[in-house]
């Protein structure tokens, strides 16, 4: 039986890195719960995710206190 190397272990993805636009930007800054999830596509670095989803924690945790106080 000939190999194909189409392994999952063997096969390279090559994904472009995505460039944070303008509109998505705006976007997260005006309503991070709803735009935060497209830093979860493909191509985003794992430090934009992070910093958009604290960047969203923080946002909705402010908006919690402020509703208690």
């Amino acid at each position: 039986m000939a190999e194909d190397g189409g392994g999952m272990a063997e096969r390279e993805e090559t994904v472009e890195s995505r460039r944070l636009s303008a509109p998505l930007l705006a976007g997260m800054l005006m309503s991070p719960p709803i735009f935060v999830w497209f830093f979860l596509r493909r191509g985003y670095s794992p430090s934009l995710r992070r910093t958009a989803f604290v960047y969203a924690g923080t946002f909705f945790a402010i908006g919690l206190v402020g509703s208690l106080g």
